[in-house]
């Protein structure tokens, strides 16, 4: 994959960015994320605002952070993507709490609670397909599935909720820039029914 088949604006330069997999959520996941989102703020007293729908995912594998993104690390990220088989799956996603980070506002996220075992094998079929292309190095053994539903200064201690589930048929590598903040798909894998 060359450089060029990069979308338009994400071939780097100085710019602080980054390479990682992720699940996506179909635009009316989107909205039930917003609508959580929004409720959470009232109930908990948050002021932080809403991921924006379309940036919402759940994080699999960082790949790197980069001055410039390498050719070979997209193409060898994409072989390990390819060798991964696991069937599409649904996770029911119970709980929300912030992750202390100590920065000035800290992730208020929604957590997995059932469903974990698919969830479980893409991440570590995943991680060893990295670690065989050479890309292991931010691969980690501890997982902690969630979604960032906004950045908030209050902490907030963890809260059950009535199960949201949402089914993932694919995964995606994801090309992010921070600043401008802006994600693109580079590529997606589908998940095996």
């Amino acid at each position: 994959m060359s450089e060029r088949s990069l979308p338009r604006g994400f071939s780097g330069g100085k710019q602080r960015q980054s390479l990682f997999f992720a699940l996506l959520f179909m635009p009316d996941d989107q909205q039930t994320l917003t609508a959580l989102a929004s409720e959470c703020c009232c109930r908990e007293g948050l002021t932080g605002a809403p991921t924006p729908g379309p940036r919402f995912h759940l994080s699999l594998h960082a790949v790197g952070g980069f001055a410039e993104l390498p050719d070979r690390i997209v193409s060898a990220a994409a072989n390990a993507a390819a060798s991964v088989h696991v069937p599409a799956f649904a996770v029911a996603f119970d709980r929300t709490m912030t992750f202390q980070i100590r920065q000035p506002a800290n992730p208020f996220v929604l957590c997995a609670g059932d469903g974990m075992m698919a969830l479980d094998s893409l991440y570590g079929q995943l991680g060893q397909a990295l670690r065989r292309v050479g890309l292991g190095q931010h691969v980690s053994r501890r997982f902690t599935p969630h979604i960032t539903l906004l950045y908030d200064r209050r902490c907030v201690p963890e809260r059950l909720i009535s199960p949201i589930t949402f089914r993932f048929d694919s995964f995606v590598l994801i090309h992010s820039l921070v600043d401008p903040r802006r994600h693109a798909h580079v590529a997606r894998w589908p998940l095996r029914s």
